[in-house]
């Protein structure tokens, strides 16, 4: 493993930003030896579980409808050192989408989707709205 160090510091600050990027962590064990481990999540236990019973009738409202998305773009695989020098020849000619991938800060993925039957649906009577015209203010002594 290799490491760019951006930041003079001690030990303990660069094992910090070690672990930090891999999701990790570091100590010392009684012997003095540093021991370093990735942070574990069992995904597979549930968070919370709700039951029929627990919900009581008519306590649970839709507060609001947000219109779905008609596109969406998402960046993902950063590339944290980019290339701006020319690639290799073999790459260059062999693999173009390779080359390209090394050149760019990001990888996006776009999507869209029609929404022709998606209506907002209609506000509650109790939505106080406002006056369309603006009220005149009168100036009364002057």
């Amino acid at each position: 493993m290799g490491a760019l160090l951006r930041r003079r510091g001690n030990g303990a600050q660069i094992l910090d930003d070690l672990c930090d990027g891999l999701g990790a962590y570091w100590y010392l064990d009684p012997t003095g030896g540093i021991v370093a481990r990735r942070y574990t999540v069992n995904l597979l236990a549930p968070v919370a579980t709700i039951v029929g019973d627990d919900i009581v009738r008519d306590q649970i409202s839709l507060s609001e409808t947000l219109r779905p998305w008609k596109s969406l773009t998402l960046r993902w695989g950063r590339n944290y050192s980019p290339l701006s020098a020319p690639i290799a020849g073999d790459v260059e000619a062999n693999q173009p989408t390779e080359a390209a991938r090394l050149r760019r800060d990001w990888s996006d993925s776009s999507s869209t989707q029609s929404l022709p039957e998606y209506r907002m649906p209609r506000r509650s009577r109790s939505t106080r709205r406002l006056p369309t015209r603006p009220t005149p203010i009168s100036s009364a002594g002057t």
